[in-house]
């Protein structure tokens, strides 16, 4: 299992570390690249909020209407997030069994502690 929760994650980041972790052994490499997608789960959440609150247009210099500012950072940080999660090499979910004599050992123990966790044997 992972080692524990990074510091200073919100809600949301704290239960995607959880989700993304829960039965996996994940490398140094890999637990940064995490942790910068539960950081991000949050801020999207903040932003989230942000437009909640204060609506998707926003006043702009000569008082016209314009986007909220935080719709576009808002793009940007979901799209960080997909490109994050991405980068990790995530255990395979196929019904096939084929294929396991070309992964690494790491990448085995991964493929079955994913496939348990889902409730299936390896």
């Amino acid at each position: 299992m992972s080692d524990s929760t990074p510091p200073n994650l919100g809600a949301a980041g704290i239960g995607l570390w959880r989700d993304l972790t829960a039965g996996l052994e994940l490398r140094r490499d890999e637990r940064v690249v995490v942790a910068e997608a539960c950081r991000t789960a949050d801020v999207i959440v903040s932003l989230d909020a942000v437009l909640a609150a204060e609506g998707v247009t926003a006043t702009g210099s000569t008082g016209q209407r314009v986007v909220h500012p935080a719709v576009a950072e808002l793009r940007q940080q979901r799209a960080l997030l997909s490109t994050l999660l991405r980068r990790i090499e995530w255990p395979e979910l196929g019904d096939d069994e084929g294929g396991w004599d070309d992964l690494s050992a790491s990448q085995r123990a991964r493929r079955a502690a994913l496939k348990r966790r889902n409730g299936r044997a390896a």
